[in-house]
C-alpha cells in the first residue's frame, strides 16, 4: 500500500467465504389409527417439533351422522339407524326418507330408485 498526499493505493487479496448450507424444516404427515387424528408435523434446526392437528374424527361408524341408532356412512339423520349418504330415518342408500332403501325414496319400506 502506498500513501501519496490524500490518496491511498494498494491491492487486497481474494476474499474467501466458506460454503453456506441452509437446511429447511422437514414436513411429516402422520395418519393415526383408531381414535387418533390426522397430524402435520414440522421439525428442523431451530424449529419445534410442531404438531398441527389437521383433522380429528372420532372413532365410530360413519362421519357426520346424527341418528338415534348406530349409523354408518355420511351425514345420516333421524330416529332410526341409517347407512349410506344423506338418509333421514332408517334408510340405506342415497337421500332416502323413512324406512326406505335405494336412491331418492320417500316413504316406508320402499326399495328401488325414486318411487313416489
Amino acid at each position: 500500500m502506498h500513501l501519496t498526499g490524500d490518496a491511498l493505493f494498494g491491492t487486497i487479496g481474494p476474499i474467501v467465504v466458506d460454503p453456506i448450507t441452509i437446511t429447511g424444516p422437514s414436513v411429516d404427515l402422520h395418519v393415526g389409527g383408531a381414535g387418533e387424528s390426522l397430524q402435520l408435523g414440522i421439525s428442523g434446526p431451530g424449529v419445534g417439533p410442531v404438531v398441527i392437528p389437521v383433522l380429528q374424527v372420532a372413532a365410530g361408524p360413519g362421519v357426520g351422522n346424527s341418528t338415534g341408532g348406530v349409523s354408518s356412512g355420511f351425514f345420516n339423520s333421524g330416529s332410526g339407524s341409517a347407512s349410506g349418504f344423506g338418509n333421514v330415518g332408517g334408510g340405506s342408500g342415497w337421500w332416502n326418507f323413512g324406512g326406505s332403501s335405494g336412491a331418492g325414496n320417500v316413504g316406508c319400506w320402499v326399495r328401488g330408485v325414486e318411487p313416489r
